[in-house]
């Protein structure tokens, strides 16, 4: 982890700029997300600091074409996990990351591994956001981390108390009492798909995207610990991967298309199952087992899978870093900044939620449902 750095004489907004389109392979995927977070921080940062601000994606800033040509690789999301968790580069990738983010600030948006780790071999700071697993929340919690020991260690000052989840989880499962009860038996399982091309998927010692079909045995356990296996297809798992066709093998397994959040708080449901799901952070918060075949992608438990890559345990931050104040804490620890304004808008539900066009089943939650009067 960096300690000092070189002089900084501009911020970078930047993401995971290695990442193709499943459907589009030497297409990126992760443009509107470098855009979505460059448009919501050009404001707090002009407030404390008079740096020039820009964003590099593939593409624009960033030569991925290259990049894939440097290490003999095809820009399609078998290539892109194979890269993404890579402990070395050849020196002409390394040269194309410093060509884009040298003497720069960069600010990502779940960041790649292999480039968090390049950045840090060259001296170069990076704050980077992820999504935290736990989305019922009254809005989206981002968590942030940093290859800098004074910003990671800033960043504790805005930790947000995710114990507070429980009281969201009791108000959730509360609402479910309004909903026709689940029909299954005591101790069913809830199995979870993923989309095939989900990062969560990449095992990080062979680099390859994993399926249900890697955890056949697992699913067998499953199907003889429980009396009912209830399992919810992702709508693009069929699409991009082909974890549903073995699933269709068991017959045994019933397949669902409700809300998440009803299935978890039903009191018949013993326990969550996926591949590598937030799902499965999210399931004890409503009493029930949650258990990942594969690694989690994030740990939430202070453990820190990506320390390897000079990154720091991710914090979990509310609304605090849409401001000012939050810029000003933090990035001080790497550059001058001025006073910003304390002024804040008002706390508003699903205002980043909103902003990222995206639910997760959320939304449904919300919503007044019909009921059968006494």
């Amino acid at each position: 982890m960096l300690e000092s750095t070189a002089p900084i004489r501009r911020i970078v907004i930047t993401g995971d700029v290695l990442r193709p389109r499943a459907d589009r392979p030497g297409d990126p995927a992760s443009r509107p997300n470098v855009q979505w977070l460059y448009r919501l921080l050009a404001w707090p940062l002009s407030q404390v600091t008079s740096l020039p601000v820009s964003w590099v994606s593939w593409g624009e800033g960033f030569d991925a074409g290259a990049f894939y040509r440097s290490v003999d690789l095809a820009p399609d999301i078998a290539g892109w996990a194979r890269l993404h968790y890579a402990d070395a580069l050849p020196a002409a990738a390394e040269a194309l990351i410093e060509s884009a983010y040298r003497d720069a600030l960069v600010i990502g948006c779940e960041t790649t591994p292999c480039v968090a780790a390049a950045l840090t071999r060259l001296g170069i700071p990076l704050l980077d956001t992820i999504g935290h697993p736990i989305r019922f929340l009254d809005d989206l919690l981002n968590a942030w981390r940093s290859n800098h020991a004074g910003m990671a260690n800033a960043l504790t000052d805005f930790e947000y108390d995710v114990e507070l989840a429980r009281a969201q989880a009791g108000l959730i499962s509360a609402k479910m009492a309004w909903r026709p009860p689940l029909d299954a038996p005591q101790d069913s399982a809830l199995l979870i798909g993923q989309v095939g091309s989900d990062k969560a998927l990449i095992d990080r010692s062979r680099g390859r995207i994993l399926g249900f079909g890697d955890f056949l045995e697992a699913l067998f356990e499953i199907a003889e610990r429980h009396p009912r296996v209830l399992y919810k297809p992702h709508p693009y798992e069929d699409r991009f991967g082909n974890s549903a066709a073995v699933v269709r093998r068991f017959k045994s397994f019933q397949h669902v298309s409700s809300n998440y959040y009803w299935l978890v708080s039903q009191p018949q449901i013993g326990a969550v199952y996926a591949i590598s799901s937030g799902t499965c952070a999210e399931a004890p918060y409503f009493g029930k087992t949650g258990r990942c075949l594969h690694e989690p992608l994030y740990r939430t438990d202070g453990g820190n899978a990506d320390e390897r890559f000079g990154l720091s345990t991710p914090v979990p931050v509310e609304h605090e870093w849409l401001w000012p104040r939050f810029w000003g804490a933090v990035l001080e620890r790497v550059l001058p900044v001025s006073d910003g304004p304390l002024r804040e808008l008002p706390y508003r539900a699903n205002r980043i939620r909103r902003s990222l066009n995206a639910d997760w089943n959320f939304g449904e939650v919300d919503a007044v449902v019909a009921q059968d009067l006494p």
